[in-house]
């Protein structure tokens, strides 16, 4: 069942105490590193320190290099990127070094009307960021949601109808409910359905779409599609469950936020004890990762031997089933939420180590590790209220060894973009597919020889550890 919480320990695979001791004596290498950078608030940024080493090694440098990251929260505005040039480099943070996308919120005012409203932070351009996710006080808050809490609507039906629009053909959506639920949220104005959602779990899928219209007096529905969804794919089956997001006459309780697409405010309701003297809120940015290490494994300039330890990485947002951002979101359902990204993503990445991290606030993964990766490892590390998943390893399609067949499944020889080798070990997971809820704790796709050992992973909506593909 989708929406059953879950609660796993997991040991699967027992894990070599070589694998950790190579690990730990590596890291332990990196302290000697020939060059030593401080990155610093006000000081040298993390992206500056990035381009000293890329032009150092340009240069002809090889030598290990350590980055000490100062206590502070340093703003990513893009991707962190990490090409081979940037192997054999300690991103070691002080504690309360930490990495965010996230935007704040600020300019609150009492309303007087039972919530407080800020405006809507305007990108350089002028243009309003957009975003469906926000964080109050440290905590991810309720967007005006209908029904409230997590209660969900049942659905008597659905239909699709192909339409052409010019040269793209679309696909008109309907979903039936009854009963009269629909008349708790009245008639939308035309100017906010673009940013009103209906969202369904059905079996082990969710989606997510943009609401083109409401018919209360039918109790119906309607949406969009890009593609035909039917099948095992269906948009809503009568097993479904659906709720809405982002309409104003569901935002009505305490803890509720609304973006306010017509008068570009941000609404909030807050809740008891809260106050306006003492009271923080952010917003992603439209930024969804934070690190890309970018290795090219068919020219076998892969990044090699990089380590994150004692870092926090937060506040990112997530991306549309085909790529969007900076927009509302249309998700259409699959599985383990494979289409979206990380906060942290690695291709291509060799022994490279993540140590004692955490990674929170997201609107997807927490970490994902795509095509070549391999004998990469993540130990220790806390990953929590997590828009998607935790941690999802493997390349999107099997990669086969020149001149090798596939057979039963056994691979003898790694190919280049083969992901194999990687251990996740003594890490937390927790509170995940808050946005996305088709997450999992750990997904292993086209991924062999890995080992998902003594890990806590709970409370989520799907898999604890999902493995093939």
């Amino acid at each position: 069942m989708l929406f059953m919480k879950c609660v796993l320990a997991v040991g699967i695979a027992a894990l070599s105490g070589s694998v950790l001791a190579e690990g730990v004596a590596a890291d332990a290498n990196q302290s000697a590193a020939s060059h030593i950078l401080d990155v610093s608030p006000g000081g040298l940024s993390p992206q500056a320190a990035a381009d000293k080493i890329r032009a150092a090694r340009t240069a002809g440098d090889r030598a290990r290099w350590a980055v000490r990251v100062k206590k502070g929260t340093y703003r990513i505005e893009k991707p962190l990127e990490m090409d081979a040039a940037l192997s054999d480099v300690a991103w070691v943070g002080e504690d309360g070094a930490c990495f965010s996308a996230g935007l704040p919120v600020t300019g609150w005012k009492d309303t007087g009307k039972g919530w407080w409203e800020a405006p809507i932070p305007r990108k350089a351009d002028g243009q309003p960021v957009y975003f469906e996710m926000l964080w109050v006080n440290g905590r991810r808050a309720d967007r005006a949601r209908y029904p409230n809490g997590r209660e969900c609507l049942p659905v008597k039906g659905s239909r699709q109808i192909p339409v052409t629009n010019g040269v793209t053909r679309m696909f008109a959506e309907t979903v039936c409910f009854s009963n009269g639920v629909l008349k708790a949220l009245g008639n939308i104005p035309k100017e906010e359905l673009g940013s009103a959602q209906m969202c369904a779990a059905v079996n082990w899928m969710f989606g997510r779409r943009i609401l083109t219209g409401l018919d209360i007096e039918k109790d119906e529905a309607s949406a969009f599609s890009k593609d035909d969804w039917g099948g095992w794919k269906n948009w809503v089956t009568a097993n479904a469950l659906v709720w809405f997001e982002n309409i104003r006459s569901a935002f009505d309780a305490p803890g509720e936020w609304f973006y306010d697409t017509v008068w570009g405010k941000v609404l909030y309701r807050p809740l008891p004890g809260e106050s306006l003297t003492s009271f923080s809120a952010v917003a992603p940015s439209e930024v969804t990762q934070l690190i890309a290490v970018r290795g090219k494994p068919d020219s076998g300039a892969v990044v090699t031997n990089v380590v994150f330890r004692n870092l926090t990485f937060e506040h990112t947002t997530g991306r549309g089933f085909f790529g969007e951002v900076g927009r509302p979101t249309q998700w259409h359902q699959y599985q383990a939420a494979v289409q979206t990204d990380a906060a942290l993503v690695f291709t291509g990445a060799r022994d490279c180590r993540i140590r004692n991290c955490t990674v929170r606030h997201t609107g997807n993964y927490g970490m994902r590790f795509y095509d070549g990766c391999q004998r990469d490892s993540v130990v220790d590390c806390t990953l929590e209220d997590l828009g998607a998943g935790g941690i999802m390893m493997g390349s999107e399609v099997p990669h086969v060894a020149k001149g090798e067949k596939l057979t039963r499944r056994i691979i003898r020889t790694l190919a280049p973009r083969s992901v194999a080798f990687n251990v996740v070990s003594n890490c937390t997971i927790r509170h995940i597919g808050l946005f996305i809820p088709e997450g999992t704790g750990v997904a292993l796709t086209h991924a062999s020889d890995c080992k998902v050992v003594h890990c806590d992973i709970y409370d989520g909506y799907y898999s604890g550890v999902s493995v093939g593909w």
